[in-house]
């Protein structure tokens, strides 16, 4: 597992993580929601089919519900995700052209060919969950806002109505939400 950094954990990550040790249902359905869209992301990116990855996906699950009381490093967490999810796809993927080869009668030699994630997608991966760890831990109509724009693409026609605010101050409201985002960024040690 990697070592955390030496900045101060998220003391709700901290939380979060202790709960999730003591095998408190709750707490795991948040870190699991916390999470999803993070190690989804692993295998979609590696080119697995969404069928494919719901199965490693799965699997990741099961092996970090396994392995909760090693993670001793909150700040470490997205790293030990992102990692476990790869090898994980890594399993599955020699799985698959193995039961491949021997319905085709080839030999090993055409195992060769394992989907990789880049060590630049690693890093873009990580980011990305910690800018989502940051935008939770803002005011929740700076959270929405920012998750809907930035996060999920939306137009800021359409933040403002799933919001209901007028559109017109969209724009000015993600302004002073991305200043408070990286006061968010700063105090957590990561800009």
């Amino acid at each position: 597992m990697p070592d955390a950094s030496p900045s101060p954990p998220n003391d709700s990550l901290t939380r979060l993580l202790s709960a999730v040790q003591t095998r408190s249902t709750v707490a795991w359905e948040e870190f699991v929601g916390r999470y999803e869209r993070l190690v989804w992301s692993v295998p979609r990116r590696m080119g697995y089919s969404e069928a494919d990855s719901a199965d490693i996906v799965q699997s990741t699950w099961l092996l970090v519900w396994r392995h909760l009381q090693h993670i001793q490093h909150p700040k470490a967490l997205t790293s030990w995700l992102i990692t476990t999810t790869v090898r994980e796809a890594g399993r599955f993927g020699r799985k698959e052209r193995q039961a491949q080869a021997r319905v085709e009668g080839r030999g090993r030699e055409s195992l060769s060919d394992e989907p990789q994630l880049e060590l630049a997608d690693f890093e873009r991966l990580e980011k990305i969950q910690l800018v989502r760890d940051a935008i939770g831990g803002l005011e929740t109509r700076c959270a929405d806002l920012l998750g809907a724009i930035d996060l999920a693409g939306q137009s800021y026609q359409e933040a403002a109505k799933r919001l209901s605010m007028p559109v017109g101050s969209v724009g000015p409201t993600r302004i002073r939400c991305l200043a408070r985002l990286r006061e968010e960024l700063v105090r957590r040690g990561l800009q």
